[in-house]
C-alpha cells in the first residue's frame, strides 16, 4: 500500500521542477562579464578601442547543479577604419547557446557596424546589427504533464504528449541598433552612457501554429574609466534592460591594478565585483571576477552566486564564465620629444 504522504511529496516535486524548467526556458542570452564583450551589449562600440583590432570570447555554463546546463559561447571581433576621414568600425558576433533539456539551441551570426563623430569635446557613435538567427530543439528529450506515469511515480516518454508543433526550428532575420555618448572630464576620468533597441524588426519566432513576435528589447548602459592613481584604475558599469514587463539591473565595477617587473610578463591584474537583480524585486546574483592582462591579451574568469529563490535549490551556486580579449597594436600616436641644439 503506498504512503499518500510519500505520494505528495513526489507530486510537489514534479510540480516545483516543471516551474523551474520554465523558468529557466524564458532566460534570455546574458552574459556577467560584460566590459569583455562589448559588441554583444551595444553595436554603437564597435572598434571603440584604442587598438587597431579585437578579437573577444566569452564562455558560460550555468545551473549544472540543478540539471541538464545552460552553455552558452560568444565570438566576436572589430577593427577601425578610416573612410573618408572618418572613424568607421565594423565587426562582427558569432552566439552558440544551448538551454535545458530539450538541448533548444540557438546560433547567431551578426555583422557590426559603427561611426562616430566628435561634437565639442562629445564622442557620439551609432551602430548598428544586422543578423542571422536560428533555433531549434530536440521534442523526443522533453516530458509533458500528459506523460506522467502515476503507476511508476515519474514521466513515461512512451505516452503520448497530446502537444502539436508547426516545426522544431524556426530562423529569422534580426536587426538592432544602438547610440552612446562619452566624454573625458578631465585627464583622469571618462564617462559613458549608451542605449541599444534589440530586435527592432519584431520577428516571428515560434514552434508553434500561433503567431509570435518577438519583442523589442531595451537596454541602457553607464560606464567610466577613473585613473585612480598610477597604478590603480576603475571601470565602473552599469546595465539597465527592460522587455515588455520584465527587467535586469546589472552594477558593479572592475579594479585593474598595474604591476612592474614582472618576471611572468603580467602587465595589470584585475578584479570585480557585480551584482544583478530585476527593478522591483530580489537579487538574482552576486558576481565576482578575477583577471589578468599581459602582451595585449586579457584573460578572466568570474562565478554569479546565485541569491535568486532557486538558491535552496542550486545551493547558491550559479554560473561559472571564461573572458578571453586579444588586442592589436594601439592606433594612439606616440609623440617623441627629439632634442634640437640651439644655435
Amino acid at each position: 500500500m503506498h504512503n499518500p504522504n510519500c505520494q505528495i511529496r513526489k507530486l510537489l516535486s514534479v510540480i516545483t521542477l516543471v516551474l523551474l524548467s520554465l523558468s529557466l526556458k524564458a532566460q534570455d542570452v546574458h552574459l556577467s562579464q560584460h566590459l569583455t564583450n562589448p559588441l554583444f551589449i551595444n553595436p554603437a562600440q564597435t572598434a571603440n578601442s584604442d587598438a587597431s583590432w579585437r578579437l573577444m570570447d566569452n564562455y558560460r555554463t550555468q545551473w549544472r547543479s540543478v540539471g541538464e546546463p545552460f552553455t552558452t559561447n560568444i565570438f566576436a571581433g572589430d577593427k577601425r577604419l578610416y573612410v573618408l576621414n572618418q572613424k568607421v568600425g565594423i565587426g562582427g558576433v558569432v552566439i552558440n547557446d544551448k538551454s535545458g533539456a530539450g538541448e533548444l539551441e540557438n546560433f547567431s551570426v551578426y555583422m557590426n557596424l559603427a561611426f562616430e563623430r566628435i561634437i565639442s569635446r562629445f564622442k557620439l557613435r551609432g551602430g548598428t546589427q544586422l543578423g542571422y538567427v536560428m533555433k531549434q530543439f530536440d521534442k523526443n528529450k522533453l516530458t509533458f504533464p500528459n506523460q506522467y506515469d502515476r503507476t511508476q511515480g515519474g514521466f513515461n516518454n512512451q505516452f503520448s504528449s497530446n502537444e502539436s508543433f508547426a516545426s522544431a526550428s524556426v530562423d529569422y532575420f534580426d536587426i538592432s541598433v544602438g547610440f552612446l555618448v562619452s566624454r573625458k572630464l578631465t585627464k583622469d576620468l571618462e564617462l559613458g552612457m549608451g542605449w541599444t533597441n534589440y530586435h527592432l524588426n519584431q520577428p516571428e519566432e515560434s514552434f508553434t501554429e500561433v503567431s509570435n513576435k518577438r519583442e523589442a528589447y531595451y537596454n541602457w548602459q553607464m560606464f567610466g574609466i577613473y585613473q585612480f592613481n598610477e597604478k590603480v584604475k576603475l571601470l565602473p558599469f552599469l546595465s539597465y534592460s527592460f522587455e515588455s514587463k520584465a527587467s535586469q539591473l546589472l552594477l558593479g565595477s572592475d579594479v585593474q591594478l598595474k604591476l612592474e617587473n614582472q618576471p611572468q610578463k603580467i602587465e595589470y591584474l584585475i578584479g570585480g565585483i557585480y551584482t544583478r537583480a530585476g527593478f522591483n524585486r530580489n537579487f538574482d546574483a552576486a558576481i565576482v571576477k578575477a583577471g589578468i592582462g599581459f602582451n595585449r591579451i586579457e584573460a578572466g574568469v568570474s562565478y554569479d552566486i546565485n541569491l535568486s529563490g532557486l538558491k535552496s535549490v542550486s545551493g547558491y551556486r550559479g554560473a561559472l564564465e571564461f573572458s578571453l580579449v586579444l588586442k592589436g597594436p594601439s592606433t594612439l600616436l606616440n609623440f617623441n620629444t627629439v632634442p634640437c641644439e640651439r644655435l
